[in-house]
């Protein structure tokens, strides 16, 4: 099978199983620097908050680096950040097999650096990481 058409049907799959979509206070898209390029993030913000100082959780999706992005695992983050009263910073990494390994990686490791060093900037806690 064709990996457009895995990713098609994954993405298929988990929008007839996942039900409603979950209500949040807040999603942001943005696009971050990194030597490769942009990556492509969405944070989610459970609730307002005048402090600035939510833990934050940087969520990379499932999907064997070959299928996945920020839309199929969008309800789960939308539920964490919700129950969990945190930040979610979610990763759209680079895919295999159009990104040869570790392009992955690397994303959700620059897109970390990013987080820690600019959580403050998104209403986190850069002390209070995962």
């Amino acid at each position: 099978m064709a990996v457009d058409v895995c990713r098609t049907a994954f993405l298929e799959l988990i929008q007839n199983l996942q039900g409603d979509i979950i209500e949040i206070h807040h999603t942001e898209d943005l696009e971050i620097s990194s030597n490769e390029g942009v990556i492509p993030i969405r944070i989610y913000r459970p609730r307002e908050s005048a402090e600035n100082s939510f833990p934050v959780v940087v969520f990379y999706h499932g999907g064997g680096w070959v299928i996945g992005d920020l839309e199929t695992h969008d309800n789960m983050c939308r539920y964490v950040a919700n129950q969990a009263d945190l930040l979610v910073v979610a990763v759209d990494y680079r895919l295999a097999p159009e990104h040869r390994f570790p392009a992955g990686i690397d994303d959700c490791i620059a897109a970390t650096e990013w987080v820690h060093k600019n959580a403050a900037s998104i209403g986190g806690d850069s002390a209070k990481l995962a």
